[in-house]
């Protein structure tokens, strides 16, 4: 805890989250740009990425199993080398990706 509360009286904290990479520049995101799946990205500025994009089982609906979710692998092993934690992120839904959310939640619960 003491060490938190020196980075919290420097400006360590704030200079390690701007140093987080926001985007690889070399990331591939077709399925996200393809256009059947415009309408479940609610912002189009936040795709996920092919390598960490969560898969859904194909539809008749969604023939590529389309979701705008990613799973997120959080470690701290800089500081302890054996804790580390998996999730899967989504943002808000869109009027068109209901159906995708529900299949998310049921598959990944």
């Amino acid at each position: 805890m003491v060490v938190l509360e020196e980075k919290l009286n420097t400006d360590a904290i704030a200079a390690e989250y701007e140093s987080i990479l926001k985007k690889r520049h070399q990331a591939d995101c077709r399925v996200a740009l393809r256009p059947e799946n415009g309408k479940r990205n609610r912002f189009p500025n936040y795709l996920p990425y092919e390598d960490t994009r969560v898969r859904l089982l194909a539809t008749s609906t969604n023939p590529h199993g389309y979701i705008n979710a990613s799973h997120v692998q959080v470690g701290l092993c800089m500081y302890i080398s054996t804790l580390c934690y998996c999730y899967s992120d989504t943002g808000t839904c869109s009027n068109g990706s209901i159906d995708a959310v529900c299949a998310f939640l049921w598959t990944t619960a």
